[in-house]
């Protein structure tokens, strides 16, 4: 379809490309010679795609009597070519089915695991080698647009050879530098290549197509239409319709596009473009104005309507998105896949709430699974391909795991429909934003699993059963990989051909010890250490610079907390507020949602050694080298106390929350107790070495003192009675939590 359209849009003029390319493939399969691929490097609108559907249709005039093969991908144009390891696989399918290989186009010891199926693609390709009088052409459009996954090996595209055979030549593009793309360094060294690398930008690689206007930047031509088009409908309601094109993943239909933009409260009201509304004439008009931006294309079934080119979304998202736009339109999005519960289902018995979720029903390539969700919702190959997206960027990671990547049933639609190893993808896809257990364990079940519903998709259920069972019981029945595990038993109860159903769980639970390595480049060694309130951040503090915000997941650099002049010495997460402390002697409170400063408490005269909220947040305490405890309104700031209780510098302070009482400790080789309510002091325990760290137990019966001797001690909070003297570490001790 997308090689229709660009052939049928005459748009090429001129290259000195082709030709190159062309002498550079005959010199090549003359001389029997291995080479790197073809790189095409360009920007956006400078032909790259043209270019390749060009080569494409020239390429069986190159050679006479000689049998000419080509498969041509477009990355990220349908749910099959977004992935590294689905593309290969299909890439790896279709090369067996042109080789004509006796196995089939799927070996008997076929694993859609990364590692096999890059083995795969190898062996494919020698034994294209040993092919005479036939030659093979590989296209790639849009490299760059491949998602990069931790399933991926080493570097998410070194499944790219560097060293092709004689009679096959692979040609990509991109609009990355090769620098920019995830390849191995001997891969990008291959790659630049001066007879294999063209870069469209150089006159010596001019390529000619046909624009509309000579005049202007394709950029300017995109802006000029928007503006056009906000004149035309108004700025709300083309911003609206714009922005629901842009949030869409692979497109949406023009039902679901009216369902969206069509006013649904008041039937008699005046549908204005003006005000956001859109009926089905205007919605038609749009898409006929907008015809050089849009593209129609039909997958599984469904014509979509998509950007034509991906500057459209970066022009969308620059001038009508923020990022609560976007988390609303995708819920919007969310609500027109899973419609929300009416009234009239919450008066559902519990009884058939009950029911198995699944019953098995026609394989076709639009309904594999009807379940019960809720009135008149099935699980479709819509479902599986676009509806988990939107589920993912509009934060709601509860209905995320409940209706989809926990979901029995959307996991057997996604294994039929599709393909084990789009699953797996589309769950490390979804790890690229969350780390959950659930989402964890369902995860590293499906992995440890690829072999078997490789071989046969019908056993997911069985695998789920033997990998889950444990940790089902050990949850209990209300937990969601319960009702994972007993909406996979309930489907093989209902399965009529005969399945191998362990009865018992005897396997280990499928998590390995460490779920995520961070490596985080920075000045020096990190020195403090929180976890962000939403759990999929860590906050981290540098010996020198500034706190930043690192994405656990994707391994990012989020945010940069600038405010501090000197390092920072103590950092704590509490409710939605991060609190810091600096050696410049100030206190600095932020707000974990904006990620904007709140507060800054500047009353110290040396060093912040520690700083914690009180009172659900009515006061903020905070210590010092000083000797000195201050407490501060948390609105305001004002000061409403000074504590000078120490003869030393204050290490650590801690509210005991049960009890409210406020514990400070010093290198005096006291803890002193504080009461919040008038801040007297109720007790003072003496320890027979300087304190440096404390703990409260979280029942404020237990106190655990960290000393200078290296020696950890235990005490009772409210009468100071040694109980213990913990000792045994042969190095200092970094942290300290008592639970």
């Amino acid at each position: 379809m997308y090689l229709n359209e660009h052939l049928s849009a005459s748009k090429y003029i001129s290259s000195k490309i082709p030709d190159r390319i062309r002498q550079n493939v005959q010199q090549n399969y003359r001389s029997g010679s291995r080479h790197p691929p073809y790189f095409i490097y360009g920007g956006h609108g400078s032909g790259k795609s043209i270019l390749l559907s060009h080569i494409y249709t020239q390429l069986t005039g190159w050679f006479e009597h000689i049998k000419v093969h080509r498969v041509i991908r477009y990355a990220s144009a349908t749910p099959r070519s977004a992935y590294n390891l689905e593309l290969l696989r299909v890439i790896c399918q279709q090369l067996a089915i042109i080789l004509n290989i006796p196995e089939g186009y799927l070996p008997k010891d076929a694993s859609f695991d990364p590692l096999y199926i890059n083995n795969w693609f190898q062996n494919l390709l020698k034994h294209c080698e040993d092919l005479h009088n036939e030659i093979l052409f590989l296209f790639i459009d849009d490299l760059h647009r491949l998602n990069p996954l931790d399933c991926d090996i080493v570097a998410a595209l070194s499944w790219l050879p560097i060293s092709l055979p004689w009679n096959v030549f692979l040609v990509v593009s991109t609009t990355v530098p090769i620098d920019s793309l995830k390849l191995t360094p001997m891969q990008k060294e291959r790659f630049k290549y001066s007879d294999y690398f063209f870069d469209l930008s150089l006159e010596q690689n001019e390529t000619i197509v046909r624009k509309v206007d000579s005049s202007q930047s394709f950029e300017e031509y995109v802006n000029n239409i928007f503006n056009a088009m906000e004149q035309r409908f108004g700025q709300k309601g083309f911003s609206k319709l714009a922005i629901y094109i842009t949030c869409s993943e692979y497109g949406l239909t023009e039902t679901e596009f009216l369902e969206l933009l069509m006013p649904t409260q008041d039937s008699d009201a005046l549908i204005d473009t003006n005000e956001g509304g859109f009926n089905f004439s205007t919605f038609r008009t749009a898409r006929n104005e907008m015809r050089a931006l849009l593209r129609e294309k039909l997958m599984s079934g469904k014509l979509l309507i998509v950007w034509r080119h991906s500057i459209c979304s970066e022009i969308t998202k620059v001038r009508y998105m923020t990022p609560d736009i976007s988390r609303a339109v995708h819920s919007e999005i969310v609500n027109l896949f899973f419609p929300p519960d009416s009234e009239e289902s919450d008066e559902i018995s519990s009884a058939q709430n009950s029911r198995k979720s699944s019953i098995q029903t026609q394989h076709d390539d639009n309904v594999t699974q009807i379940i019960t969700l809720g009135p008149d919702i099935s699980y479709s190959i819509r479902h599986v391909e676009e509806s988990w997206h939107h589920l993912i960027k509009s934060d709601d990671t509860k209905k995320l795991k409940e209706i989809a990547v926990c979901n029995f049933d959307f996991l057997l639609a996604a294994v039929q429909t599709v393909s084990i190893s789009y699953l797996r993808c589309l769950i490390e896809h979804v790890r690229c934003y969350i780390l959950d257990r659930d989402i964890e364990l369902v995860y590293y079940t499906i992995r440890k699993s690829s072999d078997v519903l490789t071989r046969d998709p019908m056993q997911l259920g069985a695998q789920l059963i033997s990998w889950l069972k444990s940790v089902a019981a050990h949850e209990g029945p209300q937990a969601l990989l319960s009702v994972t595990v007993q909406s996979a038993t309930a489907w093989c109860d209902g399965y009529t051909v005969p399945l191998l159903v362990p009865l018992t769980g005897w396997l280990p639970v499928p998590l390995p010890s460490q779920i995520r390595c961070m490596t985080v480049p920075g000045p020096g060694p990190v020195r403090c250490i929180e976890v962000s309130p939403s759990k999929q951040h860590l906050i981290l503090s540098p010996k020198v610079g500034d706190p930043q915000l690192w994405h656990i997941m994707s391994n990012s650099l989020v945010h940069t907390f600038k405010g501090h002049s000197g390092p920072v010495t103590y950092m704590k997460v509490q409710w939605q507020y991060l609190l810091t402390a600096s050696e410049d002697t100030s206190v600095i409170v932020w707000d974990m949602q904006t990620l904007a400063m709140k507060l800054r408490l500047c009353e110290h005269i040396a060093p912040v050694t520690c700083c914690t909220l009180a009172l659900d947040n009515k006061y903020l305490i905070t210590s010092s080298e000083d000797s000195s405890i201050i407490v501060a309104l948390f609105e305001s700031g004002k000061v409403i106390t000074k504590i000078d209780p120490h003869r030393g510098p204050v290490t650590a302070i801690h509210v005991a929350i049960p009890s409210e009482v406020l514990g400070s400790s010093s290198h005096d080789g006291t803890v002193c107790l504080w009461s919040l309510d008038n801040f007297a002091l109720l007790n003072c325990i003496q320890l027979p070495h300087p304190v440096l760290n404390f703990q409260i137990s979280c029942d404020s019966i237990f106190l655990l003192a960290y000393c200078e001797d290296n020696g950890l001690y235990l005490r009772a909070l409210a009468t100071g009675t040694e109980l213990h003297a913990l000792k045994g570490h042969k190095s200092k001790v970094s942290s300290l939590q008592a639970i």
